[in-house]
């Protein structure tokens, strides 16, 4: 978390408090990399030896999802130059 508990003890009013990803890692006892937010690009190098499907996951679903996203507009494109 970050100095949202200073700003409280002074007695400011914090509008839009949220949870962090980190903060219900932590308290569950696991890390980020542990729950799927390690990042690939920047694993990339050592990827061998640390690649798991769920320590990458939220990358990985990222990329797929951006992949079918592609393949939708190329469709598309495709899809509108054979009608006309």
């Amino acid at each position: 978390m970050g100095e949202e508990n200073k700003l409280k003890e002074k007695g400011y009013e914090i509008m839009l408090e949220g949870e962090s990803i980190a903060h219900k890692s932590a308290v569950e006892g696991k890390s980020l990399e542990e729950n799927g937010h390690s990042l690939l690009l920047v694993d990339l190098l050592s990827l061998k030896s640390k690649f798991s499907l769920k320590r990458y996951k939220v990358d990985l679903f990222g990329f797929g999802l951006a992949v079918v996203f592609v393949i939708a507009i190329l469709l598309f494109g495709i899809f509108v130059s054979s009608i006309g």
